[in-house]
């Protein structure tokens, strides 16, 4: 075992398939938001407020709004910066997402997504209506994953 080997075993709490349990996290509104909810929820990981991929991923998610509630899909960006950090960040560049934060990377770190440095791995967790993990994508696009997840989604839901 390397010397930083540690760092990249998966410890995940969660897969696919499992149902997860009761988490709550501060929103970027004073609120806490409690998962699992009732319907398709997108939660994007993403590594820090403003910087240049992560502005487009959340930009690429505000432009798709419409249509990911026309869907009823819930989509929640998570970061390990502050709610304070994440209100500057959206005001600056006009985001829609409700931004939860996770400051020590604990439900980060639940859905296997890696925590180095204080920043959050590019990951993507989907959950069901139901509450079960459905589909973990590691290492997703800025660029494509809200494009890309939103079909995911909407074919399963065509399918069902």
């Amino acid at each position: 075992m390397g010397l930083f080997s540690f760092m990249f075993t998966d410890k995940a709490k969660y897969r696919a398939g499992d149902t997860i349990k009761t988490v709550q996290l501060a929103a970027d509104n004073d609120s806490q938001v409690t998962l699992p909810l009732k319907n398709w929820t997108v939660l994007y990981f993403y590594p820090k407020d403003n910087t240049p991929g992560c502005t487009t991923q959340a930009k690429g998610f505000t432009s798709l709004m419409k249509e990911y509630e026309k869907a009823k899909i819930k989509v929640f960006g998570i970061s390990t910066d502050t709610v304070e950090s994440h209100l500057k960040f959206k005001k600056k560049h006009s985001i829609k997402i409700t931004l939860l934060s996770d400051p020590k990377g604990s439900v980060a770190k639940d859905f296997g997504v890696k925590v180095m440095l204080g920043m959050c791995s590019r990951d993507a967790v989907i959950l069901d209506p139901s509450g079960k993990v459905n589909k973990i994508h590691r290492g997703v696009s800025p660029k494509a994953s809200p494009a890309d997840i939103l079909e995911y989604i909407t074919d399963l839901q065509d399918n069902q």
